[in-house]
């Protein structure tokens, strides 16, 4: 996996293999926590491990994952690990994003797109239409390197190694490896950043000392991992995808200093194009079966979610939202009746969770407390 660091105006590209790919590095503890979901969890079985990157499964049988990931020197991927289960790639799905016309952007992303052969059983992300602001906290999850040190280590400013406490101070990786997650608190708002030979709108995050809780800084194999934001709803969405660093000047491979600071991917730049793309697949192969929003193969609670989640979105250049299971152009409470009357008059369909007909009455009720709690979010969130 090639990871891109900024040092003031250099960039260094690593190349590491699988078996060297490790989590978020966190300053809690002894490094080796939060391997597990939190109890708050924002999508931590969405993350995964492609080639020696991170990958983040959206629904419909796509995943995000930066371009840089995707464009392995060995060849595209082939398969993508996923909530303990490998999956078939489909190579020549693939599709790298584009940036919106203007000064600072180069005409392609890091970031690229591509479908599974098979669907995991794994609920649909959203994705934030707010750009990131400064003072957000955030999740991060991914497989990059984790810490060797139970103690903060220190180094002197020519970064040989000190005794005594000092500005230079941080964490020095290790071999272990697992997926994890941390937080952090957004810097500033998004801007236009260069890494290699792609850029795009993008925010940062800082180490600190005294940070958050889990204090989270990236590390080569955290490209392609994600970046969730708690909105005021309380409703976790995918905010950002990691992608790069910077380091201070001299720094040596294998520290993590706090300063230092991980660059994320802005998708609510892009996502209109990641939601055209989705939109595509889930109204032709991806959704065979009625009533099957998140294209995994069953018609459960999961459908409902997934429709709620892309709430009053409509059609993109005449290709219909994810959720439009009317195909009307726009999901609304159109789209969620249809699913009561799947729900109701559904025989020999795979379904799981669906109520029998007697039951039909509370699953209405159901779908039409959801619908009455989007209507009251609507015009705040997408």
């Amino acid at each position: 996996m090639r990871y891109i660091a900024v040092c003031g105006l250099s960039l260094i590209s690593l190349l590491a293999p699988l078996h060297n790919v490790r989590a978020v590095v966190i300053s809690t503890g002894n490094g080796t926590g939060n391997t597990t979901a939190p109890a708050n969890d924002p999508g931590f079985a969405n993350v995964g491990i492609l080639a020696s990157g991170s990958a983040i499964y959206l629904g419909g049988g796509w995943v995000l994952t930066a371009a840089h990931v995707w464009d392995n020197p060995d060849g595209a991927p082939t398969q993508t690990w996923l909530n303990g289960t490998f999956y078939n790639n489909v190579v020549s799905s693939a599709v790298q994003l584009t940036n919106p016309d203007g000064a600072g952007f180069t005409p392609d992303t890091d970031l690229e797109m591509y479908r599974l052969a098979s669907n995991p059983s794994l609920p649909s992300l959203s994705i934030s239409s707010t750009a990131p602001q400064a003072g957000w906290n955030v999740t991060m999850i991914g497989n990059g390197r984790e810490r060797t040190n139970d103690q903060v280590g220190f180094w002197t400013s020519s970064w040989q190694p000190s005794s005594t406490p000092s500005k230079y101070a941080g964490e020095i990786w290790n071999n272990s490896q697992d997926i994890r997650w941390g937080t952090n608190v957004i810097d500033g708002p998004s801007m236009a950043r260069a890494a290699g030979v792609n850029s795009e709108m993008a925010f940062t995050t800082t180490f600190n000392q005294n940070g958050t809780a889990f204090e989270a800084q990236g590390t080569p194999g955290d490209s392609g991992g994600a970046v969730f934001h708690q909105n005021p709803l309380g409703q976790w969405q995918l905010a950002g995808v990691m992608f790069s660093t910077t380091s201070m000047p001299g720094q040596p491979f294998g520290l993590s200093v706090f300063g230092d600071t991980t660059i994320s991917a802005d998708l609510s730049v892009y996502r209109d194009e990641i939601n055209q793309i989705m939109a595509t697949s889930t109204t032709t192969a991806a959704a065979p079966i009625p009533g099957d929003v998140n294209g995994d193969g069953v018609v459960n609670i999961q459908d409902i979610a997934a429709i709620t989640n892309h709430w009053l979105q409509t059609a993109v250049n005449g290709v219909d939202p994810v959720g439009d299971v009317n195909q009307d152009g726009i999901v609304n409470s159109q789209d969620l009746a249809y699913m009561a009357s799947i729900m109701h008059d559904a025989s020999g369909m795979t379904m799981s969770g669906v109520p029998e007909p007697a039951s039909y009455a509370l699953a209405l009720s159901a779908l039409l407390g959801l619908l009455g709690l989007r209507r009251c979010m609507g015009r705040r969130v997408a």
